[in-house]
């Protein structure tokens, strides 16, 4: 006599249903970007008005433009107008000597901004000013990833104040050296890769609907480039990676479930998770025997008992 066991059904994927996310309507987009750019201005403002006598005292990036305008990899070093700099390696020839050249450590991203600047007013540029400026390009980018969210308006508007005026970016904006030029280049890139990320998620926009569905998304992709440039500007950046792969690990998920042909029905699957729950309690399942299966040992120590019978009837 054996026992048959009952098929158990396996637990299948079933996908979480999305956020809602924001309207996308001509109506409500239009005010959105009347307040974004309101806030840009007025927050240019504010970084502009904060540091009025702007003294470029660390212009690392702009040494290193103007090198590369004319043909060199290293920077006069020292000289009088950066011989303070205590972070340049000098660069030494064959018999040990100071040839008057040096390199800068810092990744090369935010030197290659300043390039069309420095190509124009040399080594004069105002690199403090041009960091205020891209600190209010960053607030921007940040308003507009911000509504990629499932959040209010004000909520939107409240973030993105605080954001402007409640960290680090406002003294980034009024200094402007060489470390906040950085850092403001790379949030530029930052909240673009976010906001990328963020708005790729709906699925239900008609601007990003349209797009194929391949093995990887072409969106995320992009937004993991512009995390890697980011990193060219500021090196600990490169940590944010790790969004970038999870997004793209997510995608590829999603694609591989939707050209799966044995997806498996809400029943389907309400039953399974109907076993595990049962199972979890140590409970089985009623009408279902398969549990048995669970406890191999206490099946071992029945085989004598079950046998008895057979032999006596022998």
């Amino acid at each position: 006599m054996s026992a048959e066991v009952e098929r158990s059904i396996p637990p299948g994927h079933v996908a979480e249903p999305r956020a809602a996310p924001l309207p996308a309507s001509r109506g409500e987009l239009v005010p959105a970007v009347f307040v974004g750019g309101a806030v840009v201005v007025g927050l240019l403002v504010v970084y502009v008005l904060s540091n009025l006598a702007r003294e470029n005292l660390y212009g690392h990036f702009l040494w290193q433009a103007e090198a590369w305008l004319h043909g060199s990899a290293t920077i006069p070093y020292p000289v009088p107008e950066n011989a303070y700099y205590q972070d340049v390696m000098p660069v030494l020839d064959a018999a040990g000597r100071e040839t008057g050249r040096g390199l800068l450590p810092f990744p090369p991203l935010p030197a290659l901004v300043l390039v069309p600047f420095v190509a124009a007013w040399g080594l004069a540029t105002n690199a403090q000013l041009i960091c205020a400026v891209m600190t209010a390009l960053v607030v921007g980018m940040a308003f507009w990833s911000f509504g990629r969210l499932p959040i209010r308006p004000s909520t939107r508007l409240a973030t993105t104040l605080f954001l402007g005026l409640g960290t680090v970016l406002w003294y980034s904006a009024a200094v402007g050296s060489t470390w906040f030029f950085a850092h403001t280049v790379a949030l530029v890139l930052v909240f673009a890769a976010v906001g990328i990320g963020l708005a790729r998620e709906r699925a239900d926009d008609p601007s990003w609907a349209a797009a194929p569905r391949w093995s990887i998304d072409p969106w995320l992709v992009l937004a993991g480039l512009l995390l890697g440039l980011a990193a060219t500007a500021r090196l600990p950046v490169a940590e944010a990676g790790r969004y970038a792969r999870y997004r793209l690990d997510t995608a590829v998920e999603d694609v591989a479930d939707d050209d799966d042909d044995g997806d498996v029905s809400p029943s389907d699957a309400e039953a399974g998770a109907g076993d595990r729950d049962h199972q979890s309690q140590g409970q089985p399942r009623p009408g279902h025997r398969g549990d048995d299966l669970r406890a191999p040992a206490a099946l071992h120590g029945q085989e004598g008992a079950l046998q008895e019978p057979r032999a006596a009837e022998g």
